[in-house]
């Protein structure tokens, strides 16, 4: 008598899904991965977007909002999605940072830099700096170059 269930035996390379690549990924190196976004994930993602950023400015409960980042930034990584750059969070603890709630924003100079780039005559860019006050975590963020401002008005003037 036979087998029951009546599966035959396959080898393993036949039964799962074969990944095709094209050519200029295998040229490269580099795979691209679409990401498959569902209305389910892109909804949940919203809502964990907007109950992170409850969490951090009405009852202002740091662990919570701390929960609520960290769940974001999973289910964004999971699902493939790139984070939303509007939204800052913190490196360590993954809190949405809402300035003047729940962390404090300075911009330094990046002095450093200045003199080490004194001879080159290149131009030292200031940072923006993001203090947690859950974590206590520094934040740094790089600004724009000194100047910057004034090379894009020339830059106009001189196209038109």
């Amino acid at each position: 008598m036979g087998k029951k269930g009546g599966a035959k035996n396959l080898p393993k390379s036949e039964l799962k899904p074969q990944n095709r690549i094209t050519l200029r990924e295998e040229a490269t190196g580099k795979l691209k991965t679409k990401p498959i976004v569902n209305t389910k994930s892109h909804l949940r993602i919203d809502h964990l977007k907007n109950l992170a950023l409850w969490a951090t400015t009405d009852p202002n409960i740091p662990s919570l909002s701390a929960f609520y980042g960290r769940q974001l930034a999973a289910v964004s990584e999971a699902s493939g999605v790139a984070p939303d750059p509007s939204l800052i969070t913190c490196q360590r603890c993954e809190t949405v940072l809402h300035p003047g709630f729940n962390s404090t924003v300075r911009i330094e100079k990046n002095r450093s830099k200045r003199r080490r780039n004194k001879k080159f005559g290149s131009i030292s860019q200031n940072n923006v700096v993001y203090n947690c006050h859950f974590c206590s975590h520094r934040n740094l963020k790089r600004g724009t170059a000194k100047g910057h401002v004034k090379r894009y008005a020339q830059q106009k003037l001189n196209h038109h």
